[in-house]
């Protein structure tokens, strides 16, 4: 017998979308006959839609085996995502899941890059209009700089700089690495959530990448998308702001620490044991190394780790790297104040520090503690 496909679910929340929903399914029923490395499914996922939308579901499950339908209560986009997520994944036994809208914005032929991309290594794929191919043609200037605008607010402000479109609902995440993720706890039932599942996945070091969509107006029916979802994008964008700080703040609690026991050597070694103080300081730079992998392995990367002993092993060799790279800034900047410009000493040392805190925390939270298990 041979191996069954992995299955590839469509989660298509909907909400009164009878003018749309009978003409999409077959679309979707025909690229997914089509696929010969997936088992593709449609999984609509409906609250109620009072306009018969769920009716029309049921009469094209009666004409294949790849539909199906949820039904549940009307609680906004993200609840009815969390509702069917779960679905897929109990029930459908998904090993991908894709996000799409029901209303023609998000064109299916796109699906087959979208797992593409997935089969390049990729776990979370956007359809992106943000960059080179992606495009909205049918919106005026006014709406195009609203949401480039709103856009570029969720990148600085979450934190997610290397994404070019946090807001796309078109996306394909192995299943994988959504059940790594507390749906329940991400706290957003409208259109935030798409920010927050993003933003989860970006925090476990998930492999995100993006493929260009042209994305078209619905024609038929109108926009979900209410005051209090923009209000709660808005403050959502704040809040995983600072979620995403904690971990800068831990590294440089733990760095603080470092300076102490940077300095503590260096003084020890310099005033008490009367060593040259460039040897001194080079020498209170690397017994802070040291510290400072510990406390950030055990405590602000502790999500992270992954590998076990081996694993360890090579963060700590990545840590030196990384860390050996910013203490020659570090030494260069002690010996520019020191011996050029004439500073005190520790002054010199503490401005070393600083600059040498940001490559360090970058660097290791891209590398070294990329990812957990």
């Amino acid at each position: 017998m041979p191996p069954s496909l992995p299955q590839a679910i469509i989660v298509l929340p909907t909400y009164n979308e009878a003018d749309n929903i009978g003409k999409l399914l077959p679309r979707l029923v025909s690229i997914a006959e089509e696929l010969t490395q997936y088992d593709m499914h449609i999984l609509v996922v409906d609250d109620t839609s009072p306009d018969g939308t769920a009716g029309i579901v049921r009469k094209h499950m009666k004409r294949s085996r790849r539909i199906h339908l949820l039904m549940g209560e009307k609680q906004g986009l993200g609840m009815a995502y969390i509702r069917g997520f779960k679905h897929a994944i109990r029930e459908l036994k998904a090993d991908v899941l894709f996000e799409m809208d029901a209303d023609f914005s998000h064109d299916p032929k796109y699906l087959t890059q979208f797992l593409e991309a997935l089969d390049d290594g990729k776990d979370f794929v956007i359809g992106s209009r943000y960059i080179l191919g992606g495009a909205v043609p049918d919106w005026g200037l006014s709406r195009k700089a609203i949401s480039a605008g709103g856009n570029f607010f969720a990148r600085i402000v979450a934190g997610l700089y290397s994404v070019h479109d946090c807001t796309s609902g078109y996306r394909c995440i192995r299943a994988a690495l959504i059940k790594r993720i507390d749906l329940d706890a991400l706290n957003a039932r409208g259109y935030a959530f798409q920010m927050n599942l993003l933003f989860e996945a970006h925090r476990l070091g998930a492999r995100i990448g993006e493929i260009p969509i042209v994305f078209y107006d619905r024609k038929v029916g109108k926009s979900k998308i209410s005051k209090d979802d923009i209000m709660e994008f808005f403050s959502n964008s704040f809040r995983l702001r600072w979620e995403g700080s904690r971990r800068f703040v831990k590294f440089c609690l733990v760095g603080l620490s470092g300076v102490l026991v940077n300095l503590g050597v260096l003084i020890c070694l310099a005033e008490g044991l009367d060593v040259a103080k460039e040897i001194a300081s080079a020498g209170g730079i690397l017994v802070s190394i040291f510290t400072n992998f510990l406390f950030n392995e055990f405590w602000t990367f502790q999500d992270r780790r992954c590998g076990g002993a081996k694993g360890a092993g090579m963060r700590v060799l990545q840590f030196y790297a990384v860390s050996f790279v910013g203490a020659a800034v570090q030494w260069g900047v002690f010996l520019l104040g020191y011996r050029l410009l004439a500073a005190d000493y520790r002054v010199s040392q503490l401005i070393g520090i600083g600059i040498a805190t940001f490559w360090n925390y970058f660097v290791n939270k891209m590398w070294t503690w990329s990812k957990g298990d």
